[in-house]
């Protein structure tokens, strides 16, 4: 199952690191985005998450870029992998400036953020 990390493609930055904590508190996420602050092109997020005690999680992530106002998502959905334990990476193209919703899902469990970026 997948849940919404909102991230908005708009007119400020977006801090370079978000820190969030999913719903049920078991999970500790950390994405950071490049390039800094995103724009339009190429942007790799990279996704750590750890658990309560700060072990690195071994979890199916996925991320779904959306632009609500236009209804559409992206031609090329991002493909998450995984590079280290507890680390992953996703690598995909902004079309278009504006207001952007990243779903990021981690398990079944929820982190949800907006942020606005370039």
């Amino acid at each position: 199952m997948w849940w919404p990390l909102l991230v908005a493609c708009a007119l400020q930055p977006a801090p370079n690191e978000l820190s969030l904590t999913t719903e049920s508190g078991s999970f500790d996420v950390t994405v950071a985005f490049a390039p800094d602050p995103p724009a339009v092109g190429e942007v790799t997020m990279t996704m750590t998450v750890v658990d309560v005690a700060g072990a690195p999680v071994d979890a199916t992530v996925a991320v779904d870029p959306w632009m609500p106002e236009h209804s559409h998502g992206v031609a090329d959905p991002p493909v998450v992998t995984s590079t280290e334990p507890g680390v992953y990476t996703a690598t995909w193209v902004c079309p278009m400036a504006g207001e952007w919703q990243l779903t990021i899902g981690v398990d079944d469990d929820p982190a949800v953020a907006d942020v606005a970026f370039y």
